[in-house]
């Protein structure tokens, strides 16, 4: 995941992330501390080019384990994505990641979001 010329698909992501190690590189570069124990993930899929993933305790905060919900899109942020992770799937999470890669895609033209 670290060669910055390269441009990632969504299932490159999300193969990366439903490797517990390539989940916890990215919660600790975000900064967020990450649970010792190991964590299951679930995949929330949206479309091939929109998913979600949810982390079950994956990190701590004061000390209490909390879920991370972990929306990741191609092309630019919309507001989709803020409201699948607060009134959607990551609901219930106690944080909550977006990702993007600013690649364009079609969807993005008519998305008012």
């Amino acid at each position: 995941m670290t060669n910055n010329n390269r441009e990632y698909k969504v299932d490159d992501v999300i193969d990366y992330l439903l490797n517990q190690d390539g989940a916890r590189k990215l919660l600790a570069n975000l900064g967020i501390k990450v649970t010792q124990n190991n964590f299951e993930v679930t995949e929330c899929e949206q479309s091939y080019a929109h998913r979600g993933l949810i982390l079950k305790e994956a990190a701590t905060v004061n000390s209490a384990p909390v879920d991370v919900a972990i929306d990741l899109k191609l092309g630019q942020p919309t507001t989709d994505q803020v409201c699948e992770l607060l009134y959607g799937y990551g609901r219930n999470c106690g944080m909550r990641v977006i990702l993007f890669n600013h690649y364009g895609t079609v969807s993005d033209r008519d998305n008012i979001g």
